[in-house]
């Protein structure tokens, strides 16, 4: 469970105090009996629909203050307010925080984080380090050949490497809602190098670099950049364009290798 203790910072002591009527104080380090006492439990995510339950575990006199980012549309408390339940119709990931303080303040405040994915957990980003596959490799060789062959220089390399792995999270993040065809996709490929290179000298520097990516680019989803503006992107073409796009960027950074 992704949890961690914190100690919660004079604001929060501050709004203890107020809430007794008493004046804020010099801020008071918890006792690690206390710190080691209270615990937080709960999953690190639940589909939609689902209950999701967030219990604070510690003394008998412990009592709590939650704080969730962003709010839930319902949220419910039992057990004197050591449970909560959140309505789970709020995608995305929320950040959970569990302010503790014993009733008679008889230690300082203790604050408990916890973050919990609601709905499908996101894809981790690949390792932009990691090589392509073996037939990825193969599609983009030559694009690392031509620029190795008239001497690419690192600067331009580098700025190829962020442009292709950028581009491939743009295209990611789309979920096809732009980039729908092979027609979108180039469209937005020379756009996207125009607005990315036009200060720069990289454009026409490296004669045959645009037919070589594109060939590699036809090879993995197996339709004409050019010739089949209208065919739909599946899915799956989809994540193969993104695997090429990773490739080329992998592709430009071996050059000076």
């Amino acid at each position: 469970m992704n949890r961690s203790k914190l100690l919660l910072v004079f604001l929060l002591c501050c709004s203890f105090c107020s809430a007794i009527g008493a004046e804020p104080q010099t801020l008071i380090v918890p006792s690690p009996q206390l710190v080691d006492a209270v615990t937080l439990d709960g999953p690190d995510q639940v589909g939609l629909g689902q209950i999701l339950a967030i219990e604070v575990g510690g003394p008998d006199d412990l009592r709590v203050t939650w704080i969730i980012e962003p709010p839930p549309s319902e949220v419910k408390y039992y057990n004197d307010g050591l449970v909560l339940i959140v309505s789970t119709d709020e995608k995305g990931e929320h950040l959970i925080i569990a302010a503790t303080n014993q009733i008679d303040l008889s230690d300082a405040p203790i604050a408990l984080t916890h973050r919990v994915v609601i709905g499908d957990k996101p894809e981790p980003e690949p390792d932009p380090d990691a090589p392509p596959s073996a037939e990825m490799q193969k599609l983009v060789e030559p694009v690392t050949s031509l620029l190795a062959a008239q001497s690419a220089t690192p600067e331009h390399c580098k700025g190829l490497v962020t442009f292709y792995g950028d581009f491939a999270r743009v295209v990611k993040d789309d979920k096809g809602e732009s980039i729908k065809t092979v027609g979108n996709f180039r469209g937005a490929h020379v756009k996207a190098l125009r607005l990315a290179f036009s200060d720069g000298d990289l454009v026409g520097a490296y004669p045959g670099l645009g037919p070589v990516i594109d060939k590699a680019i036809d090879g993995a989803i197996g339709k004409a950049v050019e010739t089949e503006p209208d065919k739909v992107l599946s899915d799956a073409l989809c994540g193969r364009l993104i695997e090429v796009l990773r490739a080329i960027s992998w592709a430009c950074g071996r050059v000076n290798q």
